[in-house]
């Protein structure tokens, strides 16, 4: 065997890796490397939190006493000028003593009462009415026109033309509309109107066929023409030849002995087979208002839906709030080829009552006669109410969601606000002083004030449901934690416990050669002494 030493990789491994320098190098170089990466990980990490006009939002105040201007000039036949100005007057006098009274119907209009002449030349500028009275009136004690209210003179005073106006101008204030406003959709800028003819089983009994478009053109297209200024239609048609009810009908007798299939108010909350039926044509986000004619098969057929007393209801028709109206159509023969739109007229006569109530329309107050001026079916009191309704609805959820954002930004700390967020703010914020001008006097405009209310609420709700908000909402920093803890405690810990063995063996090594030199220095001291 050769005196010289064997080559041991395995010992020469070992004694590389005890090499001190090279092992600080190796640490430094780790260390370096976090060093370097520790800004642009902080930069990729960190939340965006812009500040939002917080003082703005809170002086929002205003919001809940908007008031809307409104004209109302009161006629009389009479040609004394003494009669015309007492009747402005009364009714003048009972309506500031209604809103002292502290009703709270009156507290959203700001009203001027004078006569004719003087309000005629703002009826483009702001919302004008006319309350007309009159010597005689021909079968009817108060009629209602497009804009205009005519009493006669024998029957009217201040209360009752008071209490008209209110059914007229504020019917939203009324108890029964707060029944109503159960049913009515939430409002949308928005709607996609689906119309489907369903046949129970169309090889008993049914059509095949409807002159739908026809009909919508003839009996719906001038209501909706009327509200294009607050919603946009979207309209899809259907024709379903098998759609089976999930649940068998009562079979009643009415009081001749003839037998029909009867609908209960519990069968109609389950009414609707959705698990059956696809009444659904296409994929939107907008929200969507079914009418469906339902045809019943030869087997349950007449259906009748039955009122609170079982007798069978007259219209034969129902509605889902805030989803539809449903008619119930039992065809006079088994088959039929097409409904026609004669045959169509009762069943859209009851769609547009339907398609009232589920938008918000206002009826005619009861026990008034409605004389129609023009061939538009809506009368400016019906729109400007649903308009004024629809304004307070989108100013107080604009304002709602503007102050939950700025509350939920400020509870929660780690919810990003990025520049979109700070824009749909600035943006709601701006529609609302756009709202605020516009309900100024003299050059009022209830459409311009709708419009701001619309684009307000679309901005606020656009900043709250942010999806970058949203993303951040259910991730507590627990969450970042529980992240972060396994994928850097392997590489943190051993880099640390490097780091303090190295700190320990510097000190360990700088105490020997201290002690060393100590010692040298007392051996050299000794060998001077002798």
């Amino acid at each position: 065997m050769s005196g010289r030493e064997s080559f041991d990789p395995i010992q020469r491994a070992t004694v590389l890796f005890q090499h001190d320098p090279l092992r600080v190098r190796i640490i430094a170089s780790y260390l370096a490397i976090f060093v370097c990466c520790a800004p642009a990980w902080w930069y990729l990490t960190s939340i965006t939190r812009l500040p939002l006009p917080t003082a703005r939002v809170e002086q929002l105040g205003w919001t809940e006493d908007v008031k809307f201007p409104l004209n109302i000039a009161i006629t009389r036949s009479s040609s004394d000028e003494r009669v015309r100005r007492s009747n402005e007057a009364e009714v003048e006098h009972a309506l500031h003593a209604r809103i002292q009274h502290a009703d709270p119907a009156w507290h959203t209009l700001d009203v001027r009462i004078s006569s004719a002449e003087g309000q005629l030349a703002n009826e483009n500028s702001t919302d004008t009415f006319i309350v007309a009275i009159v010597d005689y009136l021909a079968g009817a004690s108060h009629l209602v026109g497009d804009h205009t209210l005519s009493l006669a003179g024998d029957s009217a005073n201040a209360s009752q033309i008071i209490d008209l106006l209110q059914e007229l101008l504020l019917p939203y204030a009324s108890r029964r509309h707060e029944v109503d406003q159960q049913r009515v959709a939430k409002y949308s800028p928005r709607y996609r109107l689906a119309f489907t003819l369903l046949n129970e089983d169309v090889s008993t009994s049914g059509f095949h066929s409807w002159e739908i478009q026809e009909a919508i053109q003839d009996y719906l297209e001038p209501t909706l023409k009327q509200l294009r200024s607050l919603h946009e239609f979207e309209i899809e048609t259907q024709v379903q030849y098998f759609a089976p009810l999930g649940f068998e009908s009562e079979r009643r007798a009415d009081d001749e002995g003839q037998q029909f299939h009867a609908l209960s108010s519990e069968e109609l909350k389950v009414f609707v087979n959705s698990a059956e039926w696809s009444l659904a044509s296409s994929v939107s986000a907008d929200p969507v208002l079914h009418f469906i004619l339902f045809v019943p098969s030869a087997r349950h057929s007449p259906t009748h839906v039955i009122n609170s007393q079982g007798n069978a209801a007259q219209s034969n028709a129902f509605i889902i709030p805030q989803w539809g109206g449903i008619v119930v159509l039992n065809p006079s023969t088994p088959h039929g080829q097409q409904l026609d739109v004669h045959t169509l007229l009762p069943v859209f006569k009851t769609f547009h009552k339907h398609l009232q109530l589920l938008l918000g329309i206002s009826g005619i107050p009861r026990g008034t006669f409605h004389v129609p001026t023009s061939s538009q079916p809506l009368t400016k009191w019906q729109l400007s109410a649903l308009q004024r309704w629809r304004t307070l609805e989108n100013v107080r959820e604009a304002t709602d969601a503007l102050r939950s954002t700025i509350k939920l930004i400020h509870r929660i700390g780690h919810l990003p606000v990025k520049e979109d967020v700070r824009t749909f703010v600035n943006a709601a914020l701006d529609d609302l002083d756009e709202l605020r001008g516009a309900l100024a006097r003299p050059h009022a405009s209830l459409a311009r004030a709708f419009d701001a209310a619309r684009d307000a609420s679309v901005h606020a709700s656009s900043a709250f449901f942010h999806p970058g908000m949203l993303a951040m909402l259910y991730f507590p920093p627990e969450h970042t934690y529980a992240v972060y803890g396994p994928l850097f405690a392997y590489v943190g810990v051993t880099l640390l416990s490097a780091l303090v063995r190295e700190i320990q063996r510097v000190r360990k090594e700088r105490e020997q050669n201290h002690r060393r030199m100590e010692k040298d220095k007392g051996r050299k001291e000794g060998e001077r002494s002798e």
